[in-house]
């Protein structure tokens, strides 16, 4: 396992010297009756057969070490695992709080504290080095007890300099280890790793759907990042999810975590139930899905850049501009004019615009010489509803959206770029 290039000079996760895709759940790996302890070596197994019969080739263990029986079982299957740390001292709003907020600094984790972190991470390592499913370790996750990141990092290469390091799992990446990793619910979404680091989407998805009599919980209190009722509805929004991520692979993707294997007590968005007596998916239509995930896709082109990308000038008004607005042929002269991205501050971005009010209508004309076969979107949704429209016509409505304020959520709209034209486009 290794960091390398691929034919388009891509920097991807390598399996053998060759760029190999990795797709997985997020796995925490409970139990209904032992909790953190699998009932037998049987159900150990299952999950692990479960994740390669829809066609997955990876599970992220989730701050949990198993006994040494599963890490046999990933050997035996050819399951590829990223290993994460237990991670400590999460207790928001108490004095020894050690959680790391985005964009915040490195904990100041006390020295006792420190030596016990680093003791057991060494004994993690030493203890499943010889697992050649492991193919990363993973230190820190969404800023849980985060300290001393570049530090960690070495120390983690010196314990075993064979394997990637994923340094940060999530929110906030100082730039060293092996990978970028962004987590975005419901997702999905990349960020620049820059040189010599490979992206990856290392949370995404976490679509709930309870089902009766199988639930923990039988309350209100069940939850996940987005929520559906219904089997069709529940692979409906999946697919629509990996559809988008699919265009991400474009971009150089080279991993992506699904939320999770199975419900974990009111938490109620896995493939499977907590008790893994009721599959919620269809495994074949899992599969063919997740097939499409591992086929090499050429970078695309950026047609108007985001706001990490450029200093992209729209015109924009906070009156409601009545029918027609979103034609090419409206004349949007007599807005005002201002640099994306706009807002009030709020999140991983500064914004080049204020906009704090309620409303916003935005409109930006760009050229093109050669129209393209694919199309997709990438868009900061600090918001709760919008409408977007290409050359007059909607190809994105989103609706009661969980707002996404760190990263771009990423949309495949290659359904609508028959509305491209050369020339002018709005």
């Amino acid at each position: 396992t290794s960091i390398g290039s691929d034919q388009y000079g891509r920097t991807r996760m390598m399996l053998n010297n060759k760029p190999y895709f990795q797709l997985g759940p997020l796995d925490q790996c409970w139990w209904p009756d032992g909790l953190y302890t699998a009932p037998t070596d049987e159900a150990l197994l299952f999950d692990i057969e479960y994740t390669k019969r829809i066609g997955m080739n990876l599970i992220r263990k989730h701050v949990k070490v198993e006994p040494a029986r599963w890490y046999y079982h990933c050997d035996r299957l050819g399951m590829l695992v990223w290993q994460d740390m237990p991670n400590g001292n999460l207790q928001p709003n108490q004095p020894n709080n050690l959680r790391v907020e985005p964009n915040g600094p490195d904990a100041q984790r006390p020295a006792d504290s420190a030596k016990q972190f680093e003791a057991e991470l060494a004994e993690m390592i030493r203890a499943l080095v010889m697992f050649p499913s492991i193919v990363s370790w993973v230190p820190f996750n969404e800023g849980w007890g985060q300290y001393d990141t570049a530090r960690i990092t070495d120390l983690t290469r010196k314990l075993d300099p064979t394997r990637i390091i994923n340094s940060v799992s999530g929110w906030t990446d100082r730039n060293v280890g092996d990978i970028r990793d962004v987590h975005h619910y419901p997702g999905p979404a990349l960020e620049d790793a820059g040189p010599g680091r490979a992206a990856v989407l290392g949370e995404f998805g976490g679509i709930s759907m309870p089902v009766k009599d199988h639930l923990w919980v039988v309350s209100n209190a069940n939850w996940g990042y987005a929520t559906t009722q219904q089997r069709d509805e529940l692979f409906a929004y999946y697919r629509t999810l990996f559809e988008n991520s699919h265009a991400l692979l474009a971009q150089g993707m080279s991993a992506a975590i699904y939320t999770q294997t199975t419900d974990v007590e009111s938490e109620v968005n896995g493939f499977l139930t907590y008790d893994r007596a009721v599959e919620k998916f269809d495994a074949a239509e899992l599969s063919k899905l997740h097939a499409t995930m591992y086929k090499p896709v050429a970078p695309g082109k950026v047609l108007v850049p985001d706001s990490r990308q450029g200093n992209v000038s729209w015109h924009y008004t906070n009156s409601d501009p009545g029918n027609g607005w979103q034609q090419v042929q409206f004349a949007d002269a007599k807005w005002q004019k201002g640099p994306g991205m706009f807002g009030a501050g709020q999140g991983n971005f500064t914004p080049r615009t204020a906009w704090s009010n309620d409303s916003i209508w935005l409109r930006h004309t760009f050229t093109l010489d050669k129209v393209p076969s694919t199309l997709s979107l990438s868009l900061l949704n600090g918001f709760n509803e919008a409408e977007v429209f290409l050359n007059g016509a909607s190809v994105l409505r989103m609706k009661d959206v969980r707002p996404a304020r760190r990263h771009h959520t990423h949309f495949d709209l290659t359904r609508f770029a028959n509305l491209l034209r050369q020339g002018n486009n709005v």
